[in-house]
């Protein structure tokens, strides 16, 4: 038997597969946390913002433009929290690429860049996803965090990743919980072994950092009751957490 070209056959194997499927996700929603465990167990699949992308600023009433574009694909949709989503990419557009200037108030509520964006992203893929017929699959930040392992395990076997056991899944997992995460962007680590986006905007400002606070519900220490009234009704307007439960229980 040609164990070479068995291998060869099926690392070309694994490689057609990575080019054919998309991790998809809003800015700050958790990709680069789930990059870099990807990429400690070898696995290395296309990411993608997609039509999210700031430097497009397209607003909520066109962002699901360009879904159709990945019909071919097989998607991985990673989603998370719109609120923590929203103050996490505040935190990223003002002080590591500093391309927002304004208050939070205003960015919040901005139809190019603030919390509409966000749901009318994620739905319009979300409503798609009965049409991808090679494959579709979602994962929350929220569900990553509540069992990184099993999530992982899920992510995994989606891309059709073999031999990838439970014991490295785990490992990597542990490896990159936040506090090591954070301690090992601070020393430098990250930064050594994937480049500038883990280089920090403002040294001596924790939220200038990549891994950042990450915590569940961490909207509270940047938004008000307006803000959170706010969020509410466009949340309650487009039935945004009903659709993502369905989702994720299918």
């Amino acid at each position: 038997m040609n164990f070479a070209g068995t291998r060869q056959n099926l690392a070309a194997r694994i490689v057609f597969l990575w080019q054919r499927t998309r991790i998809v996700s809003y800015p700050n929603s958790g990709r680069t946390w789930l990059r870099v465990m990807l990429d400690e167990l070898g696995v290395r699949p296309r990411f993608t913002h997609a039509q999210s992308r700031y430097i497009l600023a397209l607003p909520a009433t066109a962002i699901a433009e360009g879904v159709e574009n990945y019909r071919h694909r097989r998607v991985l949709m990673l989603i998370r929290n719109p609120k923590d989503t929203t103050c996490s990419n505040y935190h990223q557009v003002t002080k590591r690429g500093k391309k927002w200037q304004g208050d939070f108030k205003t960015f919040l509520r901005h139809p190019n860049y603030g919390f509409e964006r966000i749901l009318a992203f994620n739905l319009a893929w979300l409503d798609a996803r009965q049409r991808f017929h090679r494959g579709f699959h979602v994962e929350s930040y929220e569900g990553m965090c509540a069992d990184t392992p099993m999530a992982l395990r899920r992510i995994v076997d989606f891309l059709n990743v073999p031999g990838v056991g439970d014991a490295a899944i785990a490992a990597a997992a542990a490896r990159n919980r936040f506090d090591r995460m954070k301690a090992r962007e601070q020393s430098g680590e990250l930064f050594a072994q994937h480049g500038n986006r883990f280089s920090a905007g403002q040294v001596d400002d924790p939220d200038s950092r990549k891994a950042r606070r990450g915590r569940i519900g961490g909207h509270v220490e940047d938004m008000d009751g307006e803000d959170i009234a706010y969020c509410d009704e466009l949340l309650r307007r487009y039935r945004y957490d009903e659709i993502v439960a369905a989702a994720l229980q299918s």
